[in-house]
């Protein structure tokens, strides 16, 4: 691992990629911005409109961290899904701090907006208990022996929706319901499909009815006969490397959503050209989650 962190300078990548086409404020995204000194031999820049100041890692998951040079190898640890224990054992960082870590550095994937779907869209969907590993005081929870089953359309459940056309371009979005109708539907892809799409999907009232509100053309599996392949294969792809985390928390959904579709649907390596790529693509969004905030996460209502 020592060797990513002496390779990979991430406080030039982080300068060079958010100046790339000029600075603009980390708070206010104004162009008025002047150097204002250094600090920890980091620049320091001041914003003329807001009066606010800001360094290249202000507002992005690398903000207030103490060991910068520990991300590379800590990217490394995330391409490969390693745990969060082993990666603290490599890294020699708590696994408290790789946690939070991990958590903004899926929040920036997660912001990276989508592109329009092209063509023919493939849409696949399943439904998962809804969990609260973690949380502490939980009231009303029933023994795991004779809990409650979960029925389809019954109780809280957290429903992954997944789409893709044949160009692989993805968009994946995980909402809490207490029923799925087209509202789930349009949260997930309607601002990314059009009249110019073709949906295929299996046999739910919410997708024919989400179509004909958007007047997007339909093909429904059990009456086209239609197979739809591509949003399946990806959903069942993510099922099964979601295995080695033993569960999560389900308004981290979201988060390992993100993960997936960055590490594995586009291919990152985990050498040095795709821990450069992954830190790019970080300094490119602004967030603003510190560890409190990532805490208080929680799945929007559909």
């Amino acid at each position: 691992m020592e060797c990513y962190n002496k390779g990979i300078n991430i406080l030039e990548i982080f300068r060079t990629n958010r100046s790339l086409n000029g600075l603009i404020c980390a708070h206010c995204q104004s162009e008025e911005v002047i150097r204002y000194g250094t600090y920890n031999k980091k620049q320091r820049y001041k914003c003329k409109t807001c009066k606010r100041t800001f360094t290249d890692f202000t507002n992005s998951p690398l903000n207030m961290c103490h060991f910068l040079n520990k991300w590379p190898a800590f990217i490394k640890c995330t391409i490969m899904g390693l745990s969060l224990r082993k990666s603290a054992r490599l890294i020699g960082v708590s696994y408290i701090t790789l946690f939070y870590w991990r958590h903004k550095f899926l929040i920036a994937l997660k912001n990276v907006k989508n592109t329009e779907f092209i063509g023919l869209v493939e849409v696949a969907d399943t439904f998962l208990a809804y969990s609260l590993k973690g949380q502490k005081g939980i009231d009303n929870r029933a023994p795991r022996k004779c809990g409650r089953k979960y029925k389809y359309l019954l109780g809280e459940k957290v429903c992954v929706l997944i789409a893709t056309d044949q160009s692989e371009n993805t968009a994946c979005r995980a909402t809490l319901n207490l029923g799925f109708n087209k509202r789930c539907v349009d949260a997930a892809i309607g601002n990314l499909v059009s009249k110019e799409n073709t949906l295929a999907f299996s046999q739910k009232p919410a997708y024919s009815s989400f179509c004909r509100d958007k007047k997007i053309t339909f093909y429904n599996s059990s009456i086209k006969e239609y197979k739809i392949n591509l949003g399946e294969n990806y959903l069942n792809n993510f099922l099964n490397w979601m295995l080695r985390f033993k569960g999560i928390a389900s308004k981290y959904t979201n988060n390992y959503l993100a993960w997936f579709k960055f590490v594995f649907r586009i291919n990152f390596d985990d050498t040095s050209i795709g821990i450069r790529e992954l830190i790019k693509i970080m300094s490119s969004e602004y967030i603003s989650e510190i560890n409190s905030s990532i805490c208080k996460q929680r799945l929007d209502v559909a």
